[in-house]
């Protein structure tokens, strides 16, 4: 994304969870902010931006309401023209059911966080008199880092083999996912079931691994 404040080289992209519209560099890393814009909608299907700003988050300069697109880039301080196009390129996905950029809805997580059943349920097009947009920032969730553990979680060393008296769990050890999120819950739910068995292990009493 690029800086918030700052308009992007070539065009906005939309962002696949929640969002309408992030300016985006076509190259280069990923930097610490950027905006998201997106349009009152039901709120039934309203489930990742509050439809409520709070005088402090306006005040801040996190959140502005305009009556264009335009208006929205001349806030934000993003190029119009770039603005637009990225609209207009949602609104076409929109209207044909199917996000080419991201494939927004056409996987179960996606369509869970706006009660869709179908992929073409979660894109909607951006229009009306009444356009927001919203800084977003870069944060933690949780971590892919930490020690690499076995079925007792206990820490191993770069031959797999466990260091005696080490053990880790949580966001202290490698996710027991690899390098996929499959929901929310899986560093928590792991953290409790690794650290059980690692207690257990500690007391020589190590649990039986199902086959």
């Amino acid at each position: 994304m690029a800086p918030a404040g700052d308009s992007p080289t070539n065009c906005c992209r939309t962002t696949r969870w929640g969002a309408r519209c992030t300016p985006a560099w076509p190259t280069g890393p990923v930097t610490s902010s950027g905006w998201c814009s997106t349009t009152p909608r039901p709120a039934a299907t309203r489930r990742s931006v509050s439809p409520h700003p709070s005088p402090t988050r306006c005040g801040a300069g996190l959140w502005h309401t305009a009556g264009s697109v335009e208006e929205l880039a001349e806030a934000t301080g993003l190029d119009p023209a770039a603005l637009r196009e990225s609209v207009d390129r949602f609104n076409g996905f929109a209207e044909q059911g199917r996000d080419a950029d991201f494939a927004r809805g056409e996987d179960p997580y996606g369509r869970f966080f706006l009660g869709a059943a179908t992929a073409d349920q979660c894109l909607r097009p951006v229009g009306g008199d009444q356009l927001h947009a919203v800084r977003l920032v870069l944060g933690d969730l949780g971590t892919k880092g930490g020690a690499v553990i076995d079925a007792n979680g206990a820490a191993v060393d770069a031959d797999g083999r466990p260091i005696p008296g080490l053990y880790a769990a949580g966001n202290s050890s490698a996710s027991v996912s690899g390098e996929a999120y499959p929901g929310p819950g899986v560093p928590l739910g792991s953290g409790m079931t690794m650290a059980y068995r690692a207690v257990a292990d500690m007391a020589g009493q190590a649990l039986p691994i199902a086959p």
